[in-house]
C-alpha cells in the first residue's frame, strides 16, 4: 500500500533560501529539512510574478522519497500541486495567490531562455535590460541628464510544460539528493483597443485605456455597444463592474465595427468575442490584440422621454430629442414655489450656462413642458455657490449655435430668490439673453417671473445690465401667453405676530414698472431699520401681455 505523503512547503524570500548546503555558510530551513530526508525539492519560480503579494518571492516543495512506494526498479514517482492549487498545503488559510500585472499565467515549464537582441537581454517591448547582480534593469536618462534604473522583467522562452496531472518527480531510493525548478509562463493578457476618427478626414486614431483580461474571462472577452437607457435617457456605456465601452468627450456612440472600412457592424443583438488563444505547448499568445473601430456623432445626444429624465441631465451642450410632453409637476402651495417629490426642478446647470445644444421634438413635432418650476437662489449656494452670477433665467444664455424649436413653455415659474452682483448683469424668465444667430422658432412662454432678494444696482442702460420679462437681446423671436411679475418679500412678524414683509425691490406703487419690451425698472428699498420699512401684503403684482403692451394690477 501506498504510504501517506509527507510534503513540505517552504515559502520565503529569494535571497534568504539556499539550494544546497554548499552555498550556505549558516544553516537554512531548506538545510534543516534536507538533514530529516527530505532530499528532493522543487522551487517554483513565479517569472517576475508576484507570489503573495511580492516579486521577490520563491516557492519550495521538500519531499523525503523513504516516505513512498517504490518500484520494481526503485524509483518513487511523485505528482506535484499547482502552488495555486487550494487543496495543497499553505502558509496561510488562504491559498497562494501568483500574479504579474497585465500578464495571464498559462502554465509550469521545466525550461526557459532569455531572449536576447544583438546580444543584449530585452523585455517584452523590446527594450534592452542591463544585469545587476542577478537582476534586470531598464536603463533611461533623466532631464538632469542623470541614468535612472528601474526593475524589470526579461523576457523568456518557455518549453518542457509540465502538466500536473500527469507528470511526476521520478526519483532513485539511494540517490543523494534532486533539485528542480519550475517556472511560470506568463503571457499579455488579452485586449480590446478601440479607435475613431476625431473628424471626417482624420486618420483612425487609438482612444480609451485597453484593459486586459484572461483568455476565458466571460465577463469582459465580448465587446457589447453603448444602448440608450429608457430610465436615464443617455446613451450608456457600462454593462458590468467588468465591462465598460470606452467613451470620447463631448461625442455619442453611433456604431462599431470589426473592420477599418466599417461593413462588419457589432450590433447589440450579435456582440463580438475575443477570437485569440493561446498556444500552451510554447507559452505564447496568438492575436491577443482586437480593433474595435467605432464612428461618433459629434455632440452630446438625448432621448428624453420623461421631465425626470430632462431635470437630471442639464448639459447646457446637450442635443436633445423629445418623444413626449414633459410634466415638471411644479406648483405654487401657500406662496411658495413646490416641487414633487423625486424632484423636477429645472437643472440649475442651464440656469447660468450658455446653452449651445438643441431643444427639439422627436421628427421635428411641437411639445410642450408644463408646470416648470427654476429656483435661481445664487446667493443662497444653489446653483454653483455662484455668488457674483452675471445672468439668470431658465437659460442663462442662448448661444448662437443654440437650436429650440416647437416648444411652448407653459406655466411656468421663475422664482429669483437672491441675485447679487456687482457687475453688468443680464436677466430674463426664459433666458439672460438670446444670441443675435441662435435659432429660436415657434418657442412660447406664460407664467410667473417672481423677484427676490435682488441685490444689484439700478438697471439702466449706462450700466450695461437688463432685467427683462422674457429676455434681452432680440427677444421677439419668443412669444409669450400671459406672464405675471411678482415682487416677493421675506416674511416678518410685529409684536402682534401679524404678518409683514421686508422687501429689497421696493414695491410701491410706480417704482416696478415693465415697459412695451418687458424691460422691467425697479429700485431697490432704501436700509431703513426694519421697523421704518414694512409694507403689507404679501406681493407686488404686474400683469404683462405683449398684445397690450404693459398693465400694472395691484
Amino acid at each position: 500500500m501506498r504510504k501517506k505523503i509527507g510534503t513540505l512547503l517552504i515559502v520565503g524570500s529569494l535571497g534568504a533560501l539556499c539550494a544546497g548546503l554548499c552555498a550556505c555558510k549558516t544553516e537554512t530551513k531548506i538545510d534543516e529539512y534536507y538533514k530529516q530526508g527530505n532530499v528532493i525539492t522543487v522551487t517554483y519560480d513565479g517569472s517576475g510574478g508576484n507570489i503573495l503579494g511580492d516579486d521577490n518571492v520563491t516557492i519550495v516543495d521538500m519531499f523525503n522519497p523513504d516516505k513512498y512506494q517504490a518500484d520494481g526498479e526503485g524509483y518513487v514517482h511523485i505528482k506535484l500541486r499547482n502552488p495555486a492549487d487550494p487543496e495543497r498545503p499553505k502558509p496561510g488559510v488562504d491559498p497562494i495567490k501568483i500574479s504579474r500585472r497585465g500578464y495571464q499565467l498559462v502554465g509550469w515549464f521545466q525550461s526557459r531562455e532569455l531572449v536576447t537582441v544583438d546580444g543584449s537581454v530585452v523585455d517584452d517591448a523590446g527594450n534592452k535590460l542591463v544585469e545587476r547582480d542577478g537582476k534586470y534593469y531598464t536603463v533611461t536618462v533623466n532631464d538632469e541628464g542623470q541614468e535612472v534604473e528601474e526593475k524589470a522583467v526579461p523576457a523568456y522562452t518557455f518549453s518542457d510544460p509540465w502538466d500536473f496531472a500527469s507528470n511526476t518527480v521520478d526519483f532513485k531510493k539511494g540517490d543523494e539528493r534532486l533539485d528542480m525548478t519550475l517556472y511560470a509562463a506568463w503571457v499579455p493578457q488579452f485586449t480590446f483597443e478601440y479607435y475613431y476618427k476625431p473628424t471626417a478626414e482624420s486618420e483612425w486614431t487609438q482612444f480609451g485605456t485597453p484593459e486586459g483580461f484572461d483568455l476565458g474571462d466571460d465577463t469582459r472577452d465580448t465587446v457589447h455597444i453603448p444602448r440608450w437607457s429608457k430610465e436615464t435617457g443617455r446613451m450608456e456605456h457600462r454593462y458590468s463592474d467588468n465591462y465598460s465601452f470606452p467613451s470620447v468627450k463631448d461625442m455619442t456612440f453611433k456604431a462599431a465595427y470589426l473592420d477599418e472600412a466599417c461593413t462588419q457592424e457589432i450590433t447589440e443583438s450579435q456582440p463580438f468575442s475575443h477570437e485569440g488563444d493561446i498556444d500552451y505547448e510554447n507559452a505564447t499568445a496568438i492575436d491577443p490584440v482586437k480593433k474595435i473601430y467605432v464612428e461618433f456623432d459629434k455632440g452630446n445626444y438625448y432621448r428624453i422621454e420623461k421631465a425626470s429624465q430632462f431635470a437630471a441631465i442639464g448639459d447646457p451642450t446637450g442635443l436633445y430629442t423629445i418623444y413626449n410632453d414633459l410634466d415638471f409637476g411644479c406648483t405654487i402651495e401657500n406662496g411658495e414655489l413646490t416641487f414633487p417629490k423625486g424632484s423636477t426642478a429645472w437643472p440649475a446647470g442651464l440656469m447660468t450656462a450658455e446653452f449651445t445644444g438643441r431643444i427639439e421634438g422627436d421628427g421635428g413635432k411641437a411639445i410642450t413642458f408644463s408646470n416648470v418650476g427654476a429656483r435661481y437662489s445664487v446667493g443662497d449656494r444653489e446653483i454653483n455657490d455662484t455668488r457674483n452670477a452675471t445672468r439668470g433665467g431658465l437659460f442663462g444664455s442662448i448661444g448662437n449655435s443654440a437650436v429650440i424649436k416647437n416648444v411652448t413653455f407653459e406655466n411656468t415659474v421663475f422664482d429669483v430668490q437672491v441675485a447679487t452682483s456687482s457687475q453688468a448683469s443680464l436677466f430674463g424668465m426664459f433666458a439672460g439673453e438670446i444670441g443675435a444667430d441662435a435659432t429660436v422658432e415657434n418657442v412660447t412662454i406664460g407664467g410667473e417671473l417672481r423677484l427676490g432678494r435682488i441685490n444689484i444696482p439700478r438697471l439702466n442702460l449706462s450700466e450695461g445690465s437688463r432685467f427683462n420679462l422674457i429676455a434681452n437681446g432680440n427677444d421677439n423671436r419668443v412669444q409669450t401667453g400671459v406672464i405675471v411679475l411678482k415682487i416677493c418679500g421675506r416674511q416678518l412678524y410685529d409684536s402682534d405676530e401679524t404678518g409683514v414683509y421686508e422687501f429689497e425691490i421696493d414695491p410701491t406703487e410706480g417704482q416696478t414698472t415693465v415697459d412695451e419690451n418687458g424691460f422691467i425698472t425697479y429700485e431697490n428699498t432704501p436700509n431703513y431699520p426694519v421697523e421704518d420699512k414694512r409694507f403689507q401684503g404679501q406681493y407686488h403684482i404686474v400683469n404683462y401681455q405683449n398684445e397690450n403692451g404693459g398693465q400694472e394690477n395691484e
